[in-house]
């Protein structure tokens, strides 16, 4: 759930719960490098309406021009970060199972019962994407999965 979206309120606080008990020491903070870069980009175009509404209200009234010029440059730079981490946060071919019991399929369409079926959260990596399955190859085997029960995970 954590890899779905790490800043959900309820899922930090219950994997918390779960690593005090444990002993283990809590999870860090909801710090700004925790942000997916859709995110990243929210808060940049957040900062740039509060610069250019800074710089409207500034033709009304005498108010210097160097806080709207620090935030617009304060929301290029998240932009940047975002393009970044999206070019580089995100893994190309790791995928999580959404659904319990998702079987194996030998070729695409066909289930195969004869393995254990996957669980929701497993972590499987893909090595061929057609477009409504996902080709996955291990040192033991390959087979197919279908896309609609996998999301992209960074």
């Amino acid at each position: 759930a954590l890899l779905l979206d790490p800043l959900d309120a309820e899922t930090r606080a219950l994997m918390d719960e779960i690593r005090n008990r444990q002993g283990q020491p809590a999870l860090p903070g909801t710090s700004l490098i925790a942000l997916r870069p859709d995110q990243w980009v929210m808060v940049a175009t957040a900062l740039w309406i509060l610069a250019f509404t800074y710089l409207g209200i500034r033709h009304f009234r005498a108010l210097p021009k160097w806080p709207a010029l620090a935030v617009i440059t304060l929301a290029a730079l998240l932009a940047l970060a975002a393009a970044w981490r999206q070019q580089n946060a995100y893994s190309d071919d790791q995928y999580m199972v959404l659904v319990d019991d998702l079987p194996r399929e030998p070729t695409a369409g066909t289930p195969d019962w004869n393995y254990s079926p996957f669980r929701a959260g497993q972590i499987v990596k893909v090595n061929e994407n057609t477009g409504t399955h996902a080709k996955i190859a291990s040192a033991e085997s390959s087979f197919w999965l279908p896309l609609e029960h996998l999301k992209q995970v960074w």
